[in-house]
């Protein structure tokens, strides 16, 4: 049982993988993971450094599992190997996971381009 509520919401993000970066986004997040969108078929148990283009976090994540190939792309599941406030203001840091971790709602507003 995921410890939070998925958004949908495309972060923009890098993949650090077998020294090459990846610029790709994510589908869904949630507290402890996300759903990312990428080209390249990562093996589940595969261990990856993922920085947050919004935040300018950066931490490592473990590959969960992916989907099969879909019009070039894979879905990555990733969970984060440590606790940390990683997606920033969509899960506020003071939010318990207790009560099914409430995320905060993204502003719907377009931002800037």
């Amino acid at each position: 049982m995921r410890g939070s509520q998925r958004i949908r919401t495309m972060i923009p993000i890098r993949i650090n993988y077998q020294g090459a970066t990846l610029a790709t986004y994510t589908a869904d997040i949630n507290r402890r993971g996300a759903l990312i969108v990428c080209a390249v078929p990562i093996e589940p148990g595969t261990t990856l450094q993922i920085a947050n283009l919004e935040t300018r976090k950066s931490a490592a994540f473990e590959v969960v599992r992916r989907s099969d190939e879909d019009q070039g792309q894979y879905k990555l599941g990733v969970k984060l190997l440590e606790e940390l406030d990683f997606w920033g203001p969509l899960y506020a840091p003071d939010q318990s996971d207790a009560d099914g971790g409430t995320a905060k709602q993204p502003d719907p507003r377009p931002g800037p381009v």
